[in-house]
């Protein structure tokens, strides 16, 4: 089932953030750039839950900006 991305489902660990149902993690690239290793995100959980790459992507963006995360490196 479907479910929608929201930002209490995120974890700030350092420089990253964590989407805690999925375990992606994402990170500031180059040029500001988001980018992440997905996890589980995209596959059904053992939950039946799943949530999308696209939502996630703009999830962290979002935090990024709200929290003005410094480029690791």
């Amino acid at each position: 089932m479907h479910m929608k991305v929201s930002r209490d489902q995120f974890e700030l660990r350092g420089e990253q953030i964590v989407h805690l149902p999925t375990g992606a993690v994402f990170w500031k690239g180059d040029e500001g750039i988001v980018r992440c290793d997905w996890g589980a995100a995209g596959e059904p959980l053992p939950s039946g839950h799943d949530y999308s790459r696209d939502e996630l992507m703009d999830a962290a963006h979002e935090i990024f900006l709200i929290t003005r995360a410094r480029p690791i490196g």
